[in-house]
């Protein structure tokens, strides 16, 4: 389809004889330039997901590839050397695997957003243990994040709060420290 519009609008812009104002008009007719307000009027990310997440990947030093599997519609994500997650759909065709795999960027780009999802994948990554221990007092819990034996994180909390939530606070902690160039 962006070829299809890039056509059109090159069209209209020969035909013109170069009218910013005709194109700009064709955009408006399709819509197109209302979302091009919103993208750049709420800075929204509006690359795909397999380029937010070659970004993300690259910043960090780390590498990422997507192997696809032959006359099925199947991504295997593999982030260094471990597979982080396998999607299938149903096969189509060939755009069908182009579908599986930007599904399979979104899908891991959610995963990273969650920390203690991104956490996981960290350790695994580099064959660590993760664990974390939720010990319960009086009026209090506190949750407790160690790293291949080592306390790492410790999160203290007013009863009453959810253990997912603390577990979340305690696992945002941990990778403020190991994201963190300094540490």
């Amino acid at each position: 389809i962006s070829d299809m519009v890039e056509s059109l609008l090159g069209a209209v812009f020969i035909d013109t004889r170069g009218s910013i104002d005709a194109v700009r008009a064709v955009l408006e007719r399709f819509g197109i330039m209302r979302v091009l307000r919103r993208i750049v009027d709420e800075e929204l990310d509006a690359r795909n997901p397999i380029s937010q997440l070659g970004v993300w990947v690259s910043k960090r030093g780390e590498k990422l590839r997507y192997e696809m599997s032959k006359r099925k519609a199947r991504c295997t994500v593999v982030w260094d050397s471990m597979e982080v997650l396998t999607l299938e759909e149903e096969w189509h065709g060939r755009a069908s695997q182009e579908e599986v795999r930007y599904k399979a960027a979104e899908k891991l780009l959610e995963m990273l957003q969650n920390p203690v999802s991104r956490l996981d994948i960290w350790t695994k990554a580099r064959k660590k243990k993760l664990e974390y221990i939720t010990l319960q007092g009086y009026g209090s819990m506190e949750v407790v994040v160690f790293i291949d034996g080592d306390e790492i994180a410790r999160v203290v909390a007013q009863a009453g709060e959810a253990e997912d939530d603390v577990v979340q606070a305690a696992a945002t902690g941990v990778l403020k420290l190991i994201e963190d160039p300094m540490w």
